[in-house]
């Protein structure tokens, strides 16, 4: 048997983690039978091979425990294959997609979305669906602190461009195009010439670097924001709330 597991016991250790090919796949049960899991329940794991195997732990003096795929009656007392499950709390991302700094030289922005001002998905009923342009430097909406701000909601698509002077052989603009989608709904944009970190707030309010949009400083690099989820920015009924999924 292996080191930590009683004599007697068929059986290996497997890591507590990751999905290895020659493992099977477990199966999470109730000890109190079939219903919705919730935290503090008593939960066991069975092989989906078939086999009857299920995880145990077993503490081992002066070792890490040892978690191992065992059979039942082999030695193995049913109680080290019985686990408390713990479910902490976990905020939900606000963001679900990708940001990414472009060179310098992108003066001008025109898309396909919302607009022509910001708009989120608790926030866009002054908003219209349409072709919009303007500066690269417009997008952004100086709050008196620096928050999220300049998203466009169903954006099809949008073209940063580069200014007439600066446009280099082979690359005067980017595309970014939505997949079409049956519900013909598009993306989250956004795009500023200040780095975004300036826009997100620490937990610690106090800790934030820029406290004020007249501190704000415009660079030569373009930041932009692709999303295909957000959490909304709330203010539905004077902030009490939290924000709409």
């Amino acid at each position: 048997a292996p080191e930590g597991v009683p004599e007697g016991c068929q059986g290996a250790p497997v890591a507590a983690t990751g999905s290895p090919a020659s493992q099977p796949r477990w199966i999470l049960k109730r000890v109190a039978g079939p219903g919705e899991v919730a935290p503090q329940d008593e939960v066991y794991f069975v092989a989906s091979d078939g086999s009857e195997r299920r995880l145990a732990c077993f503490l081992v003096k002066d070792h890490d425990p040892v978690v191992a795929a065992v059979k039942l009656g082999e030695g193995v007392d049913e109680a080290n294959t019985i686990f408390t499950l713990q479910v902490k709390d976990q905020p939900a991302p606000a963001k679900v997609g990708f940001k990414t700094t472009l060179r310098d030289n992108f003066e001008d922005v025109e898309w396909f979305g919302r607009g022509p001002h910001e708009s989120y998905c608790d926030r866009f009923s002054s908003t219209m669906v349409g072709r919009y342009q303007g500066a690269i430097l417009d997008q952004t909406f100086k709050y008196v602190r620096p928050q999220e701000n300049g998203n466009k909601t169903d954006t099809r698509w949008m073209v940063l461009k580069r200014g007439e002077k600066s446009r280099r052989p082979g690359c005067s603009s980017l595309l970014v195009a939505a997949k079409e989608w049956p519900s013909g709904e598009g993306l989250n944009m956004q795009c500023h010439r200040y780095p975004m970190e300036e826009f997100d707030m620490p937990e610690d309010r106090l800790q934030q670097r820029i406290k004020h949009a007249g501190e704000l400083t415009a660079r030569p690099e373009t930041d932009l924001c692709v999303d295909a989820a957000q959490m909304g920015v709330g203010g539905i009924d004077s902030w009490g709330n939290k924000p709409l999924p």
